[in-house]
């Protein structure tokens, strides 16, 4: 018969209770924490029962699972695993339907965040069990869009209410085919229904690691059929996610790539990353692991027979603001990042929006020369009709940042880029030269910056000349040093 392996909370390590101390336990007692922590994983064996257990779920997954990831006993060594949660896990993800779960019809402002909290060996070769939670997310009415072609609003940075559905899931992985199977129940979290029925996710993994292959699709399905039980039945939700396994390949990264990058696309001196401190990790420090929000600006030449929207014309609205999310960083100079066009709402102070027709997969590398960061972005593809079939393509999109070496009253942004089309202007798809720019608390503090009060000077003279006396110029003055 087989046994199931221990539950556990969402984090691998917690605290254990240790019973009363016997005479026959002192030397366990006297041993060292490392010691006792072996002991202990050593006692770990699956004999614990499943808390919150899934109903009739050895069933639903023969049912269901069976011929996608063929379930396999557990290991009698489980937790040596060579699979961890974040070869499987996801956080920057997108959904079509699920109107059900929430009782409202849903925008573009929705997520499924995907958390594995277990993993075990099992007796089969590259299967491996598997246990979790996902998090179904909307929001309760969607971002404000202005067809205006140069629109600069500001959402509230608490977003509007939130729907939540949780699921707690179980299956199996196969690491060689690259497919999760998992039967879940869910359960209504916040601002949802009262709908709670069991489900079956199933998720495809790509193959290999690289910037084309940085996509999971899949679906969340109903285990009844709409004849067997109306009251249960769901339609399929189709899932889109970003993949951050641990192992990536480059592939727009390297000096080949830097010499199709103009020689200066930015003017302004700009620190490098040699006048940082070792400490300081370089770009990864800076960018790594990042989310932040920069204004979109364009140029006077934007309009009329010139593009400048990168979301193309027939969207309805020019983006305001570009979402910058550093996803990986290596060697404190190589990062993928993902990069976001908005219109306002105010959610990506919380979380990437990750919706495919308005996010880029970029990837890019510190150019020392110039420095600055050079980046390659490739579009999402063929999502439109089902997210199943969508894939990353159209590399045709450059973008460089850098960061001033002060702040003035001339220029208040610890961070400066462009993004542009590589097209040409006929050819579909192009947009002109957009720039991008933001103050972030974040960079100012890291960076050191101080800021320089060019114009002091200059307008205490104005004030004297005007006769406005010390008071009115120590209010004037106060101000810019707020700025």
């Amino acid at each position: 018969m087989e046994t199931n392996p221990p539950s556990f909370p969402k984090s691998r390590v917690r605290a254990l209770p240790i019973s009363p101390i016997t005479p026959s336990q002192t030397h366990i007692s006297q041993s060292t924490p490392l010691l006792l922590l072996f002991f202990l994983l050593i006692d770990l064996t699956p004999t614990a029962s499943l808390l919150n257990q899934i109903p009739n779920l050895d069933h639903l997954y023969s049912d269901h699972c069976n011929d996608v990831v063929l379930k396999s006993e557990t290991h009698p060594k489980w937790f040596l695993t060579t699979l961890s949660v974040q070869d499987i896990g996801f956080h920057s993800s997108y959904f079509t339907g699920g109107d059900r779960f929430f009782n409202h019809t849903s925008g573009d402002s929705k997520a499924l965040i995907f958390r594995p909290n277990f993993v075990a060996r099992t007796l089969k070769d590259g299967i491996f069990h598997v246990r979790g939670s996902m998090d179904l997310q909307s929001l309760l009415g969607d971002s404000t869009r202005r067809n205006l072609k140069l629109v600069n609003f500001r959402g509230p940075r608490i977003p509007v209410r939130r729907g939540v559905v949780r699921f707690r899931l179980d299956g199996y992985y196969s690491e060689s085919d690259k497919k999760l199977c998992m039967i879940g129940k869910s359960r209504s979290m916040y601002n949802a229904g009262n709908f709670e029925p069991s489900v079956v996710l199933k998720l495809n993994y790509p193959k290999w690691s690289s910037i084309y292959d940085s996509l999971i699709s899949g679906s969340l399905e109903s285990v009844v059929s709409d004849k067997d039980d109306g009251e249960n039945y769901f339609d399929a939700i189709m899932v889109l996610a970003f993949s951050v396994r641990h192992s990536y390949g480059y592939t727009f990264v390297g000096e080949d790539r830097m010499s199709s990058f103009p020689s200066s696309v930015e003017s302004g001196e700009s620190i490098g990353l040699s006048n940082l401190n070792d400490s300081n990790g370089g770009m990864c420090r800076l960018l790594g692991n990042r989310l932040e929000r920069f204004e979109l600006v364009y140029g006077s030449e934007c309009g009329g027979g010139v593009n400048c929207n990168p979301l193309g014309r027939d969207v309805g609205y020019v983006p305001s603001s570009l979402v910058f999310y550093g996803t990986r960083c290596t060697e404190g100079r190589k990062m993928q990042m993902l990069l976001g066009f908005s219109n306002s709402s105010g959610d990506e102070y919380l979380r990437f929006p990750f919706v495919p027709s308005t996010t880029l997969i970029a990837e890019g590398e510190w150019d020392e020369k110039g420095n600055r960061l050079c980046a390659v972005a490739c579009r999402i593809l063929n999502f439109t009709e089902s997210l199943t079939g969508a894939l990353v393509g159209d590399c045709s999109t450059k973008l460089s940042l850098r960061f001033p070496v002060k702040l003035s009253l001339q220029n208040r942004s610890a961070l400066v880029g462009q993004i542009w089309s590589d097209k040409k202007m006929s050819d579909p798809g192009y947009f002109s030269k957009i720039g991008f720019q933001g103050l972030s608390g974040w960079l100012v503090k890291l960076l050191g910056y101080k800021y320089e009060y060019s114009v002091t000077g200059n307008l205490r003279k104005h004030v004297w000349k005007r006769g406005l006396g010390k008071a009115k110029e120590r209010n004037i003055l106060r101000g810019i040093h707020q700025i």
